[in-house]
């Protein structure tokens, strides 16, 4: 292995951290209500993020199936399937993202919001790209509970902010 090649392979895995700290902090950015709810789904539900993420796996294997197929429009849906399912899993991603920056907030005492969003991007990145444990133990977990955490950001919570809660009267231009 040439000195090329080594450099070609470090420079490979920066592009890929900064690509997925990128991505986790726009969306985080762009997106801030379902990021905010993705990432309460992981602190509060973590077991059901995970589990959920399971469940999240079966569509994008059907997308990797139907992409097999050599019909055209069979393709077409399968690739359809495919975006959608990692885009659930980004708007995931930068729930986590956000909930690893709010931790290192808390613990750092970090000033600004949008620092420790690009820190908890960046150590999610690098945990992710660690040789052996981060590729086969911390990635697969992580991006599991955040497709997870991004079904549960984009479901319907079952109950509106806006709407009262049971039981109590509405009052209108009451003081």
């Amino acid at each position: 292995m040439t000195l090329a090649q080594v450099q070609a392979v470090v420079a490979g895995f920066i592009l890929v951290i900064l690509s997925l700290t990128s991505v986790a902090v726009t969306v985080a950015l762009l997106l801030p209500n379902v990021s905010k709810n993705s990432s309460s789904a992981l602190s509060n539900h973590p077991w059901r993020s995970f589990l959920l993420g399971l469940l999240g796996g079966v569509p994008a294997i059907a997308a990797i199936l139907l992409f097999r197929v050599p019909v055209p429009l069979i393709k077409l849906c399968g690739v359809v399937l495919g975006l959608i399912v990692l885009a659930v899993g980004t708007i995931g991603g930068a729930g986590l993202a956000l909930r690893l920056g709010d931790q290192i907030g808390e613990i750092s005492g970090a000033k600004t919001s949008l620092g420790s969003l690009v820190r908890g991007g960046i150590l999610f990145s690098l945990a992710a790209m660690f040789p052996l444990i981060g590729w086969y133990i911390i990635a697969p977990i992580s991006v599991t509970c955040a497709l997870g955490a991004g079904i549960q950001a984009i479901l319907p919570s079952g109950q509106s902010s806006s709407a009262p809660a049971p039981g109590l009267p509405v009052t209108q231009g009451a003081v």
